[in-house]
């Protein structure tokens, strides 16, 4: 399969704004793709998953340009220059992305003499794969090498595209759920199956592996595709409601109540005495936490998967430290040091697999049990827990959480069907704030998709973002609100450093902006921050939830506030257009 073949689709993704044109473009490729080069495909588009432990396939915008420069003998201040000056304008004629750059730099200088023969799909993933494993002294100079041979290679067009996916700068404007609503219609020609392919990506997070599966042995090994210690699990997710009066009825009369921890979640797996530990948004934390390891190594099982909350914890005075001495753990250097410097608990809350049974589908009690059974580990406690029947063990329960430093508590179903549900967000976990009894009560987790420049003493850094909720059902981000407080001068500057890298020159086309506001830069949708606000209220401009509430009016949060970047969340994991509109209506009950 030629490689202009696939840049084919990414032009034409490229051109439009509308889902549906896109989904027709992915199945249009899809159906006409070798089936062993199904997986290479998706890997390619969407990359291959953080989990898996590959070095990633980038290579940084400095050592792309040292590449470009050797290979068209164009000095590297002349493109650092010309790159620069285009960025700092917004017209939509200018190119802004050094892809672009370069596959206008090849047309120009195309040579003629000798054609090159037709890169392939296998040649430029297999180059991209070696590339990966360069390590050591002169790795940087064949980096560079096998660049520059795609590049002499390659037509103007796949020059662009090559320089993107190499740059992890691909914006096509698809995600997991758009692809997987392609593979439903090219495999089965019933879109309804995107439920089994997504029920399938929940337990097993490769796309590119289900794509293949379903390819050679259709949707009926799709349906059967079961957990794999080593491959995460998509996370279980909690919803929200307004009084614990409320979360009692919704859960039938009683529930078990859990303490909600201020730390990261860490999904744990153990196969004899191989560890591997994933973060929500399903990226290894094993070599971060190398005390944790050691704390579940010393479960005496062969497999097993767990779920905890992981805290910065005092080890002498037996109390939980800030959240913000965690983050002194997200390093990949120093890791012995730190970890004595900052020493941490592991309070588990969830058995998902053990010996060689599956406990997804077992009752939150059954599971609790046997948990109960497996951690009797110093390093390793069980969630505090209590089963409560009406609303004031309840609130006790809720202040001590506040009292011994937690955010709040969980609730949790423990009728007969309180299972394990990979990758949904339900009325089975219900969680609840002290906060909640304020007006809007709970933060709210938005993508960030544009920005206005600042002026005055803010000029020469963003002033203000756009913030915007997930949409599931379509696949998008909906825009809710401009945020333009909270900010530190350190942390705009860093605003800086981590956006101007996901500049774009027009609309996401996952992205729904508001009405009759421009933001003065566009980004493409990856970084997540919280913000809190005074209430929710609904608006002309804003898109989220759109004619839910009132004609030709969306939900706004008012008076938002900046008050952290969301690293441990991909923008899929931002809050969903559900959640705002359950939000909004428990505040209007207060």
């Amino acid at each position: 399969m030629k490689y202009l073949d696939l840049v084919s689709t990414y032009e034409k993704l490229d051109n439009t704004t509308k889902r549906l044109e896109m989904i027709d473009h992915l199945v249009e490729l899809i159906k006409k793709t070798p089936t062993d080069l199904i997986d290479k495909i998706f890997y390619l588009t969407l990359g291959e998953p953080s989990w898996i432990g590959k070095p990633e396939i980038g290579m940084a915008e400095k050592l792309a340009i040292k590449t470009i420069s050797a290979s068209f003998g164009i000095p590297v201040k002349k493109i650092e220059s010309h790159l620069k000056k285009v960025r700092g304008l917004s017209s939509e004629n200018r190119t802004t992305d050094l892809g672009s750059f370069v596959g206008t730099l090849k047309g120009k200088k195309q040579m003629t003499l000798i054609k090159p023969k037709p890169l392939t799909v296998s040649q430029v993933y297999s180059t991209f794969e070696k590339m990966r494993t360069f390590s050591g002294s002169g790795s940087q100079e064949r980096k560079m090498k096998s660049l520059a041979s795609l590049l002499g290679n390659a037509s103007p067009k796949e020059a662009k595209w090559i320089i993107r996916t190499i740059e992890g700068k691909l914006r096509v404007g698809i995600a997991e759920m758009t692809m997987i609503e392609a593979l439903a219609i090219a495999f089965t020609d019933d879109k309804t199956n995107k439920e089994i392919i997504e029920n399938a990506y929940n337990l097993r997070c490769d796309l590119g592996y289900i794509a293949k599966e379903l390819a050679v042995n259709g949707i009926k090994a799709i349906k059967n595709i079961k957990i794999q210690i080593g491959n995460p699990i998509r996370m279980m997710l909690a919803q929200r409601l307004a009084t614990p009066e409320e979360i009692l009825e919704k859960l039938g009369g009683k529930c078990a109540l859990e303490y909600k921890y201020d730390g990261i979640r860490i999904q744990a797996h153990k196969n004899e005495d191989k560890i591997v530990l994933f973060s929500r948004n399903l990226e290894s934390l094993t070599e971060q936490f190398p005390d944790v390891r050691e704390y579940i190594k010393g479960i005496n099982v062969n497999q097993l998967i767990l779920e905890g909350e992981c805290v910065a914890y005092d080890i002498t005075k037996n109390k939980f430290k800030p959240f913000q001495e965690l983050m002194h753990r997200r390093r990949k250097y120093d890791i012995d040091k730190v970890k004595e410097q900052f020493r941490v608990k592991l309070f588990v809350f969830d058995l998902l697999f053990l010996g060689r049974k599956s406990y997804l589908n077992e009752s939150y009690v059954k599971r609790r049990k046997e948990l109960e059974n497996l951690i009797k580990n110093n390093g390793l406690s069980t969630a505090k827990n209590l089963i409560v029947e009406s609303p004031k063990p309840f609130y006790d329960f809720l202040d001590n959480s506040i009292k011994d430093g937690c955010e709040g508590v969980i609730a949790k179903s423990i009728q007969i069907d309180s299972i394990y549900k990979a990758g949904a967000r339900g009325f089975l976990w219900i969680k609840y704030k002290h906060s909640y009894q304020e007006n809007l009560g709970d933060s709210i987790d938005l993508v960030v998709v544009g920005a206005n420049m600042g002026r005055g003493k803010w000029a020469g850094v963003y002033g203000a973002v756009f913030g915007a909720i997930y949409d599931k059902d379509t696949d998008s981000f909906k825009t809710t609100c401009k945020i333009a407080s909270g900010f530190t001068e350190d942390v705009l500057k860093t605003l800086m450093d981590l956006f101007d890298p996901l500049r774009i020159k027009k609309q996401d086309p996952r992205v729904e902006l508001p009405k009759e506001i421009k933001p003065d830069v566009l980004f493409s949708p990856n970084i997540v921050i919280e913000v809190r606000g005074d209430e929710i209220t609904l608006s002309p401009t804003y898109s989220a939830a759109f004619g839910e509430f009132k004609e030709n009016a969306g939900l706004s949060i008012r008076f938002p506030r900046f008050i952290q970047i969301r690293k441990d969340k991909n923008p899929e994991d931002a809050t969903t257009t559900d959640e705002l509109i359950q939000m909004f209506q428990n505040q209007n009950k207060k």
